[in-house]
């Protein structure tokens, strides 16, 4: 907490700004499961944490809680790019368990952690490419199995399926993440 003496002595803007920062941390529970720091306010429908912004021009605005977050430790973060968890937690707001990636960093990290959902099995993908199959159209091969024309498609495509995913994974990540100790429970000393 600020001291109300600090308080006085700042411009209206930081003592605007202090008071948003330590607004937001009181709606973190910081003794979450594995050692995530959870939100405790409003959510959205995917869980993610909503933080409502009440200060000068910015009333009314809602933020992400775990981007706000990753923005008080890494600094402003392009709107292009995403704030990720390590944790899978999608209301843990703990600076360390976020980093920053494109929606393919979000999308390899998901299939290196098995939560991508695949459509067809391993031994569909390779039924499909064995005659009489081969021979059958990819519309009426997608209707049997319940799933589109082009995930039978790219199934019978000579590029295996698993090839897309690169051999390293975040590249972006040691840029923007500052510590790999997803233990701590130390607050962000820049926060």
């Amino acid at each position: 907490m600020t001291s109300r003496w600090h308080l006085r002595r700042m411009s209206e803007e930081a003592r605007c700004r202090v008071v948003m920062i330590e607004r937001f941390w009181s709606f973190v529970n910081k003794n979450g499961r594995n050692g995530c720091w959870e939100w405790k306010d409003a959510k959205d429908n995917g869980g993610y944490g909503v933080f409502r912004l009440a200060n000068g021009n910015l009333i009314g605005h809602e933020r992400r809680a775990h981007r706000f977050s990753a923005e008080l430790r890494f600094g402003p973060i392009p709107k292009r790019m995403l704030v990720c968890h390590h944790c899978d937690n999608p209301s843990c707001v703990r600076p360390d368990h976020l980093f920053v990636g494109t929606s393919k960093d979000n999308a390899w990290d998901a299939a290196r952690k098995g939560r991508l959902p695949t459509k067809l099995t391993t031994e569909q993908r390779a039924r499909l490419k064995m005659r009489p199959w081969s021979l059958m159209p990819d519309w009426e091969l997608a209707r049997g199995l319940s799933v589109a024309p082009s995930t039978v498609a790219s199934a019978r495509s000579k590029k295996p399926w698993h090839r897309w995913m690169p051999p390293t994974l975040h590249t972006k990540e040691t840029a923007f993440s500052t510590s790999t100790d997803h233990n701590s429970t130390q607050q962000p000393s820049d926060v």
